[in-house]
């Protein structure tokens, strides 16, 4: 949103980042976090290049008010010997004590005392914790599959989607003798959310028992992850869960996100055309989602979306997919990159044969988008597009709602126009 009680931030913003949407998200961190990886996001030093900018650890009292909330005793200067190892890294820390905490709440001999590197230190004590936690084989399961979400699930997703994994051995890496990993026959709903909420007490994840939402730290989340030997499939399965779930009743712009997170799987899953079947889906009756996030005004996620199958598609699929992105670019104020897109697709369009009633009514769409784009830049030069898709429409034998919608949607361009 802009920030309009600063004066000359927009400006500011806009200048920096490239980005003239209107709306900024400025975010400080050491690395692109996990959800941004895939959006457009412009990257500002804060430092010289090359300069190291380590994040800072807690202070000493700190550190050991942390270790002592978990039961950890003992001398203030030994304590704190075992927590500079560590750089006193809050996330390390309660590693450390979890793990002493479960051995009796004496901190346990550090076992990486020739490690250097903090960060390695901590791969260390997740690995010592991933030995001896609980339930052991449920648990590598839960937190490798919970290491690929792109979501914060819930329990219930969790369960269901980890069952249509049988045996779960299919899913996960051969490693540490975890080769038979599976939801035991005897498993339940119950008994495996008390299997979630003792890792919760393990501080391996964080659960929100009232929204049932399950969540993990990102370093904790990449270490579970790489256990995972087949993250193609499971995606596919959480796409294929959130495809299936009803939506919730009403309107409102979070109504369709389980469909956005059954379409961000399945691009994780490289799976574009059942993305493509996810984005042309119904959302409500005649609206299908890219129709749901233009009345929305959600257009960079739909360019964010849509944008990979423009180049994973082919032929007449593709053509859709980039004319839903230029119409999203358009309505960004972008008209360039979408006028030239519309012009490509309209000379694949134009040179199909033999070309068929389908071709033609996205022929007609492209050329009536690009009528819209030519409306922002030069209106006359619009109403020529607008006048070949009437013809194009006119020429046809289809009168479906989709061909009464595009006809009218032309004349009514055209006469603004």
């Amino acid at each position: 949103p802009r920030a309009g009680a600063f004066d000359g931030l927009d400006n500011f913003l806009a200048e920096a980042t490239s980005i003239t949407s209107g709306s900024h998200l400025i975010c400080t961190s050491r690395v692109i976090p996990e959800a941004l990886q895939d959006a457009k996001v412009a990257q500002i030093p804060v430092a010289p290049p090359g300069k190291s900018m380590e994040l800072e650890g807690l202070d000493d009292d700190a550190a050991l008010n942390l270790l002592k909330s978990f039961g950890v005793e003992g001398d203030p200067q030994l304590l704190l010997k075992e927590t500079h190892k560590y750089a006193n890294h809050a996330l390390a820390l309660t590693v450390l004590a979890t793990l002493a905490r479960n051995s009796g709440g004496n901190l346990l001999p550090s076992q990486s005392a020739t490690a250097l590197d903090p960060e390695e230190r901590l791969t260390l004590l997740l690995k010592e914790t991933a030995r001896v936690m609980p339930f052991r084989k449920t648990s590598t399961a839960l937190l490798g599959v919970l290491g690929h979400c792109v979501e914060e699930p819930s329990i219930d997703t969790m369960w269901a989607v980890m069952g249509a994994i049988s045996p779960l051995r299919q899913l996960l890496k051969r490693a540490n003798g975890l080769t038979g990993i599976r939801i035991d026959h005897g498993e339940t709903p119950q008994s495996f959310e008390r299997k979630v909420a003792r890792l919760a007490q393990w501080n391996l994840i964080e659960w929100n028992p009232r929204t049932r939402a399950l969540r993990s730290h990102p370093v904790v989340k990449l270490f579970f992850a790489q256990k995972v030997r087949n993250p193609q499939r499971l995606h596919r399965e959480f796409s294929l869960y959130y495809a299936t779930l009803p939506l919730p009743s009403g309107d409102g712009p979070k109504r369709c996100l389980p469909r956005v997170y059954a379409v961000r799987h399945a691009l994780k899953a490289d799976d574009p055309h059942l993305c493509e079947r996810l984005i042309l889906s119904e959302v409500r009756p005649r609206q299908t989602l890219l129709e749901w996030f233009s009345n929305w005004g959600h257009f960079e996620l739909g360019c964010e979306l849509v944008a990979p199958l423009c180049d994973e598609l082919s032929g007449i699929q593709r053509n859709r997919m980039q004319i839903a992105w230029a119409s999203f670019q358009r309505s960004l104020g972008r008209c360039s990159p979408a006028l030239a897109t519309l012009e490509v697709v309209i000379s694949e369009l134009r040179e199909t044969s033999p070309a068929s009633e389908e071709t033609a009514l996205v022929l007609a769409g492209a050329l009536m988008n690009k009528g819209n784009v030519q409306c922002m830049l030069s209106p006359k030069d619009s109403v020529a597009d607008f006048d070949e898709a009437i013809r194009f429409l006119e020429g046809l034998p289809s009168s479906g709602p989709r061909w009464r919608s595009q006809l009218a949607l032309s004349y009514l361009n055209r006469s603004m126009a």
